[in-house]
């Protein structure tokens, strides 16, 4: 769910697309927004720019998007690692004032 709702990012979590494509150039968020009929609406482009200013690579938002996913997932899975210990450590704390 979060990996779909921040999907333009920080520069914490675009990070690793920067550094994967760092070879290229320097990664570049642009968005873009539109309204028509009341609605707002916005396009967020990942791309990769040279020096020059050129841009090499564009991201389509599904590659983006996979990135996101693979980056909560290794958050979710340090946090969990964290947390199931110290919920073992509590029951197991319970269970012995109760008996």
């Amino acid at each position: 769910m979060g990996a779909c709702i921040d999907i333009q990012g920080n520069p914490l979590y675009n990070e690793p697309i920067r550094l994967v494509y760092q070879h290229l150039g320097t990664l570049k968020v642009t968005n873009i927004m539109t309204s028509i009929n009341g609605t707002t609406g916005v396009n967020y482009y990942f791309n990769i720019v040279n020096p020059s200013g050129h841009v090499v690579k564009q991201l389509n938002i599904w590659g983006v998007a996979l990135f996101r996913f693979i980056e909560y997932l290794v958050i979710y899975s340090i946090l969990l690692s964290m947390l199931v210990p110290m919920f073992k450590l509590v029951r197991n704390i319970k269970l012995k004032k109760e008996s």
